[in-house]
């Protein structure tokens, strides 16, 4: 008999609904001003897209990634963020959701602000209706689903996302999209799906090489959608602007990108594990250290992915959660809103027929509950002392997927 299967099942139930208040009533305070004082706006972190649409306007696409630019720029929309190390927030995001925004942001701060958190809605439903007809196909029954949606929705990452109009939203649903087109055997699908992950780099780029040694045919549609996304980027920003994208991404994911307003110290990667217990530690060796950690992931996931090319179906999702998993702790630059595609893992995780039990549903339901708990601002905690906690649900969650497959395991279509 398994330690699940000792649990008393009310035990389970108890777990999971008082963990689920608790973080609803964290997020009624959380939501609380930005639906009735209407003062989600002073958002610092919404003011970056902003600058970004308006130097567009006034410079046009090729000029975005100018840091002069945006100083200008943030001076006049965000006067408060210029008193952060560097004097600018920056617009570092890909050129790709430019066109996107345009439409969405004006000079009007506090209708902008609104009018992305609905546009973040909208890929909030799409990747819930994509979640839940995974699980429903996976052999989870309606009421597992949705007790596996409830604890999604309430991702302390989500929330972070939706609150400070973040783009993670478009990633998780590039994912999705992929993780579906491996249920379907659609590859056309995995390729949109994957052009979609672009719009995060470092995590597009460990979730999608390693595919080139075990399923081929699939990754040249990852490197379709990829180019398309690449070459629409290039075709707005002109070569020059991609230059400076690219720049301004390498300075953002090295030692010395403390400046700017990119704080190591709180990311939730391998470079803020280590520098929660190695603060001194020389700019350049924690460089090498975290480059070293991101290739070594690369090659460990290239091998995994050998191993397992003959693999189908729910094996080839494992490789996906566990390489989404792999892919957040060892990218360069990760903060809090930045694990929101850790969705994808537990999603994978919920769908082995391992766990399609309703206790199994209950426990990794609590799992998730209990890591927005520890991700919250809210609680009292000494900010160190929380983030150890999210990375001891990562590695919980690694070592559960290494306990439920082994290696030498291939699935069956």
């Amino acid at each position: 008999m398994t330690l699940l299967e000792k649990l008393p099942k009310f035990v389970l139930i108890t777990t999971y609904i008082g963990l689920t208040l608790v973080l609803l009533i964290i997020y009624w305070f959380f939501w609380r001003p930005v639906l009735f004082q209407l003062d989600g706006a002073r958002n610092d972190d919404f003011k970056v897209f902003l600058t970004g649409v308006s130097i567009v306007e006034s410079h046009g696409y090729d000029h975005v990634y100018k840091i002069d630019l945006q100083k200008n720029a943030q001076k006049e929309i965000a006067p408060s963020l210029v008193q952060i190390e560097g004097g600018l927030l920056q617009f570092n995001h890909p050129p790709m959701l430019l066109p996107l925004l345009r439409p969405i942001l004006d000079e009007n701060v506090q209708a902008s602000y609104y009018r992305l958190m609905a546009v973040n809605l909208v890929v909030l439903v799409g990747c819930a209706w994509l979640s839940f007809t995974y699980l429903r196909s996976s052999g989870i029954n309606s009421k597992g689903a949705a007790l596996i949606l409830v604890p999604l929705f309430l991702l302390m990452p989500l929330q972070v996302n939706l609150y400070q109009g973040q783009d993670i939203l478009f990633v998780l649903l590039g994912l999705l999209l992929f993780l579906r087109s491996i249920q379907n055997d659609k590859k056309i699908l995995g390729g949109i799906g994957a052009g979609l992950t672009a719009i995060s780099p470092h995590l597009a780029l460990i979730f999608a090489l390693p595919w080139f040694f075990s399923k081929r045919n699939r990754f040249w549609y990852i490197v379709l959608g990829g180019a398309v996304m690449a070459a629409f980027s290039i075709m707005l920003v002109r070569f020059e602007g991609m230059i400076d994208y690219l720049a301004m991404l390498s300075g953002s994911a090295s030692a010395e990108g403390s400046y700017f307003g990119i704080n190591k110290f709180r990311m939730v990667n391998f470079t803020g594990f280590i520098l929660r217990f190695w603060r001194s530690v020389p700019a350049s060796l924690l460089s090498l250290i975290t480059w070293g950690g991101f290739i070594g992931s690369l090659i460990g996931l290239a091998w995994l992915h050998h191993k397992n090319k003959d693999a189908n179906g729910e094996r080839l999702a494992w490789l996906l959660g566990f390489s989404v998993l792999i892919g957040l702790f060892f990218a360069p630059h990760l903060h809090v809103h930045g694990l929101l595609p850790i969705w994808i893992s537990f999603l994978v995780w919920a769908s082995n027929s391992g766990v399609h039990k309703r206790r199994g549903v209950l426990l990794i339901g609590s799992v998730l509950l209990f890591a927005s708990l520890l991700m919250t601002p809210f609680l009292f905690i000494w900010i160190p002392l929380r983030s150890l906690g999210v990375f001891a649900v990562i590695f919980v969650a690694i070592w559960l997927y290494i306990r439920d497959f082994e290696f030498s395991q291939t699935g069956t279509a």
